[in-house]
Order: C-alpha cells, then structure tokens, then sequence
C-alpha cells in the first residue's frame, strides 16, 4: 500500500498535471486528483482519480453544479443580495461521471479528498461554460 500523500498547502489534494493520452484510445484525462488518503477499493488500492473532458451530454444528465439567486436583502431592506447554490445531486452525479467511479465509491473519500474533486469539477465544468479563471477551453 503506498505512503499517504501528506496535505499541500490550504490543506487540501492539489490536482496534477494530466498524464499523456493514453494508448488505449480511453477518454483524454484533463486532471488527476492525487488523493492524500488512498482508498481501499475491492481488491485494489485507489490513490488517484482521472477526470475527463465533459461532453454535452453529461450537462443534459446532470445539469448545472451552481445556479445564481438574487433577493431581497432582510438585513438591509431595499438592497438585493446575491449568492450562488450548489446542487449536491448534480454535483454528485459530475462527480461519478467525470471520474467513472460510483457514487458508492466516492462517498469513501476523505472530506480533503471529496471537496478536493469536487472543487475541480467545478472548474472543469465553469471552464468549458468560459466562467473561469481559466478562461475560455479552445476547441480540440
């Protein structure tokens, strides 16, 4: 079993570059999670999760991660608040999908580990929609 990747920085699994394509003909990796508690998994032990490149259809299955709501401010009447919510179903469903892993895998990730992922997802998916830092994903 290998050593336990110790936290980086903030605390939480920094994603690796992508390895190169791979020979199979697979989906390209566009991130690795390095994961810093590996997971024991059937008969194996898993210490990185690949990502792939989101297609159209996986926005129809899963929808949108967050969606941006405006009210009325109650702690200062007159004035709108703005926050964004984050869909825990959707974001569960990206998660499985962009991974191929099962939800049932993915509920045994550390919480570093789980948010880690999950934080990457959201800039993959924020990316391809040109909502980034990243700025917009050129075309392949």
């Amino acid at each position: 079993m290998p050593p336990p990747v110790p936290p980086r920085g903030n605390g939480y699994a920094a994603p690796t570059p992508p390895p190169a394509p791979a020979a199979t003909g697979g989906p390209p990796v566009v991130s690795q999670i390095q994961l810093a508690e590996p997971v024991a998994w059937h008969h194996d032990v898993v210490s990185v999760i690949d990502l792939r490149r989101p297609t159209w259809g996986d926005y129809m299955d899963c929808g949108p991660i967050l969606r941006h709501v405006t009210s009325d401010d109650p702690d200062q009447p007159g004035r709108k608040r703005s926050e964004m919510i984050e869909d825990k179903e959707a974001m569960a469903k990206w998660m499985a999908r962009l991974s191929g892993r099962t939800e049932t895998f993915l509920r045994l990730l550390s919480w570093r580990d789980g948010k880690a992922l999950a934080n990457e997802v959201v800039l993959i998916v924020a990316d391809l929609q040109g909502n980034s830092e990243r700025g917009r994903t050129a075309a392949p």
